[in-house]
């Protein structure tokens, strides 16, 4: 039962409960706030450890703290309006297989999952292909299971290195590419459409794309809840970072799979950086350019999410700290407003975490901030930012994924963990897949 809430160890409890304290300290927040509009009294009155005493404020770094949430919420509120109004392109495959495209497939001790994309890709109705499985430092039979699809158009690549990183084995596989297109998937992925490549070369015809981005999916959403609450948290995803981008003529964000681009582009660009974020790195550097990235709606990518916490918050501790590494050092960088504020997101969540300590410091002190939002634009912010997730929720799914409103909510909080743990990340590390009955068979569901 615990299994399916993402709970297999002793660490998965812990940090459970660590997020459920954070789901239910931000509601008792809001009840305080809701309170004290609605009688005109105080919720509290802090004067609980009275042998504490202090007069000292921080009001500068509370305007701080909270001009960067609240603008960080407000570039995310304005895009998931704008991917609420979004309508899908359906673009009709194309006909035409006069251009060579090149897949890689970047793989770390993926012997359990890699032959499902390679069948995939056979079952593919475009036929002028090549695919590069790029074994970067495997220890494991990758190699030999790849080698056990017998097609002409695989070649399976050995690649060792003393450093670890997917953006090496990326610029590994451009190096044995001959295509003029770059698809890239992971290992684990699965692709359900046949007409995926030759849907993808579609949007290639005009020659102002630079590159599109696919949806993201989970093959393993039956093994437990918190993988269901990834999968729309993905879907959230696309509403708001790539169908809300597109609505607002902006390029649409890379998500490390499912991604096809112009060669010439990926070489214009510098290649990959062998980052925490190499896909994200990528992106900015092609936003800061001006490059067309095209949100491919009628394409979908498959993947297997992660079952527990740990292995969860470990994924994402990785991403938020190279998504942190990206804004620093573009911090001098502005090309557009939406894009400056949400390449600072990873700065919203951490002065969370300093405004709360300053609150909590004010408590224990008995003392009153000198400084503060106002409880009115605070419930109206947090309405109106919720209303916003419930409308992208009746968008994907009607009344059936609204219902998953509440626990979407809680689960979005493991990203205040992910921001403490993400100090802990030194390097790149690798996902494990388990390569389980569910992606086997193929139960994209």
């Amino acid at each position: 039962m615990l299994g399916k809430i993402g709970i297999q160890s002793v660490k998965d409890f812990f940090y459970f409960l660590l997020i459920t304290f954070i789901f239910l300290f931000v509601c008792l927040m809001l009840f305080g706030a809701t309170y004290e509009v609605v009688t005109g009294e105080l919720f509290y009155r802090p004067y609980f450890f009275p042998r504490i005493r202090s007069n000292v404020q921080f009001p500068y770094f509370l305007k701080l703290s909270v001009f960067l949430m609240y603008f960080g919420a407000l570039i995310i509120f304005v895009m998931g309006i704008a991917g609420a109004l979004h309508k899908d392109k359906n673009l009709e495959k194309t006909l035409r297989e006069d251009k060579l495209i090149s897949v890689i497939i970047p793989a770390h001790n993926e012997e359990s999952v890699i032959k499902n994309i390679l069948f995939d890709l056979k079952e593919q109705n475009y036929d002028n292909f090549e695919v590069f499985i790029i074994a970067h430092n495997c220890s494991d039979k990758t190699i030999k299971r790849a080698r056990e699809i017998e097609d002409d158009r695989f070649r399976a690549v050995e690649y060792n290195s003393r450093r670890s990183g997917k953006g090496l084995a990326l610029n590994r596989g451009l190096t044995e590419a001959k295509g003029e297109i770059i698809i890239h998937f992971d290992a684990d992925n699965r692709i359900k459409d046949p007409d995926f490549i030759s849907k993808a070369m579609a949007y290639f015809e005009d020659w102002e794309v630079d590159a599109i981005q696919t949806r993201l999916d989970v093959t393993n959403q039956k093994e437990s809840f918190l993988v269901t609450l990834q999968k729309l948290e993905f879907n959230i995803f696309a509403l708001i970072s790539l169908a809300g981008r597109e609505k607002l003529g902006l390029p649409c964000i890379l998500a490390g799979t499912g991604t096809a681009l112009r060669r010439l582009t990926v070489e214009e660009m510098g290649r990959w950086e062998n980052s925490l974020v190499e896909d994200f790195q990528l992106f900015n550097r092609m936003s800061l350019a001006g490059k067309k990235i095209v949100f491919a709606d009628n394409l979908t990518v498959y993947d297997e999410k992660p079952t527990s916490w740990v292995t969860l918050l470990k994924q994402r501790s990785r991403w938020f700290k190279g998504h942190l590494k990206v804004a620093w050092k573009n911090l001098h960088n502005y090309g557009n407003l939406i894009d400056y504020f949400y390449r600072l997101l990873p700065f919203s969540v951490m002065v969370w975490w300093i405004s709360i300590m300053i609150y909590i410091f004010y408590f224990i002190t008995g003392q009153y901030s000198v400084w503060d939002i106002g409880n009115e634009l605070w419930l109206a912010w947090t309405i109106s930012f919720q209303l916003m997730l419930i409308i992208l929720l009746w968008k994907i799914g009607g009344i059936k994924k609204v219902v998953y409103f509440v626990p979407q909510v809680f689960f979005s909080f493991h990203w205040m963990i992910t921001c403490l743990l993400s100090f802990k990340v030194k390097s790149w590390s690798h996902t494990a897949h388990k390569g389980n009955d569910l992606t086997k068979e193929g139960d994209y569901r």
